[in-house]
């Protein structure tokens, strides 16, 4: 963390915390050498985006991850291996003409910001917890819009069209421990987080009804807004944006910052750090603002389902080939044999068996979800949701229409609606 960061006061609320990034970002140019933001020349937000709401989505040619090309490799269908290549796919990301920081809000500073795999000390091995992800990879893969949209492609304005998929990101966002750390590009939501805890029993955030007694911390760090250089001192910057129909990430308008190798982001070389005391009427006024989560962590099939799906305590998890074969890409030195006697050792709390190998290639995609997804189609969710906060900056409304138009398409139509 940077040392410029011991000047700082501790505020005393989250509203002056909030009004002090923002004037930080106003004059980026003006803070000294050391935590100077990363700029691309090319960036295409310098020259047409000027207009666009912090809360818009820039579709942009994809900088790609290399941990993204080895999960597309993974999830082939058939003989067509969808390679995730720079130019070859297309990257739908919460657009930062209006930051010059992603941020991260909580409600404690822990002196630590490691991915919730790693915050149990005493474990060192993580086949259990990487298993669940690695099935939800699996079973969001089988989705027909995933299909269309990340795999097979579709043609936009006589243009072949795939699009970026952070799959790994959004098994983050439905309950699963992985290797990174939410991010966001708006410091509204960062506050959110900032004054706020999770209770897990209940499934919902909790305001903080702490008073000026304790405090809670926002963390910023620069970045280049177009994220060409998405590793910046060593930590793997990605965006998570728009995936497909599932809007938890989109609303959040999130960023990962991968902690694999047993990293802390505390020990960013650029990383801010700025301090509140708790106030509980202010904290109210933004728990409120938010729907008291419901607008930033929305109910929708998937989380409810997979929550079930993951944590019954009745029944073991069921594991396909699939997510086993993503592990052993990943889990290097071990075998599909050693994996599954692995696996099979698990034990829950009653001392009945954890997991539960299917035997089959892929999960299987409940009907109950499919018929959610038919439903909120027919209610108009693509044109209305999905697409309307959409910004293309070279080619704007043209584009912009044929996209929503897609599901009219007699080839693309069994992608949206039910056969």
């Amino acid at each position: 963390m940077n040392k410029i960061c011991e000047q700082f006061p501790v505020f005393e609320n989250v509203f002056e915390a909030i009004d002090f990034l923002r004037s930080l970002g106003l004059n980026a140019v003006n803070i000294p050498d050391n935590i100077l933001p990363y700029f691309d020349a090319m960036d295409p937000l310098n020259a047409t985006g000027l207009y666009l709401d912090e809360t818009d989505f820039l579709v942009t040619r994809l900088q790609c991850n290399v941990d993204d090309v080895e999960y597309y490799r993974q999830l082939n269908i058939g003989n067509s291996i969808p390679f995730l290549t720079d130019f070859k796919r297309y990257s739908i990301k919460p657009n930062l003409a209006h930051t010059q920081f992603l941020y991260r809000g909580q409600s404690k500073d822990y002196k630590s910001i490691k991915p919730n795999l790693f915050r149990d000390k005493n474990k060192h091995y993580f086949l259990d917890d990487m298993i669940k992800g690695q099935e939800l990879i699996a079973f969001i893969a089988e989705h027909p819009l995933v299909q269309l949209l990340g795999i097979k492609g579709f043609e936009l304005r006589n243009r072949n069209i795939k699009l970026q998929a952070n799959l790994y990101g959004l098994a983050q966002h439905y309950y699963n421990r992985t290797t990174e750390v939410d991010l966001s590009s708006s410091i509204d939501v960062a506050a959110f987080f900032a004054v706020t805890r999770y209770d897990a029993k209940l499934d919902k955030y909790l305001p903080i009804e702490a008073g000026p007694e304790s405090t809670g911390v926002i963390y910023a760090l620069p970045v280049s807004r177009s994220l060409a250089y998405n590793s910046i001192f060593g930590f793997n910057i990605t965006s998570i944006g728009k995936q497909f129909c599932f809007e938890r990430p989109s609303r959040q308008l999130g960023f990962l910052a991968d902690c694999s190798g047993d990293k802390d982001l505390i020990d960013h070389k650029l990383l801010l750090r700025v301090e509140f005391k708790h106030n509980r009427d202010i904290t109210n006024r933004i728990y409120d603002f938010w729907g008291k989560g419901d607008a930033i962590a929305p109910e929708d099939p998937l989380e409810k389902y997979w929550r079930m799906y993951r944590d019954n305590p009745g029944e073991p998890f069921h594991v396909s080939n699939k997510a086993i074969e993503l592990n052993l890409y990943h889990n290097h030195g071990e075998t599909e044999e050693s994996i599954t006697d692995k696996l099979l050792s698990y034990r829950n709390g009653q001392g009945a068996p954890a997991f539960k190998l299917t035997g089959k290639e892929w999960p299987e995609f409940p009907r109950e979800l499919l018929e959610g997804y038919w439903s909120d189609i027919k209610n108009g969710w693509w044109q209305d949701v999905f697409c309307d906060d959409i910004y293309f900056p070279l080619s704007g409304n043209k584009t912009k229409e044929a996209l929503k138009a897609i599901p009219n398409d007699p080839r693309y139509r069994s992608s949206f609606f039910e056969n």
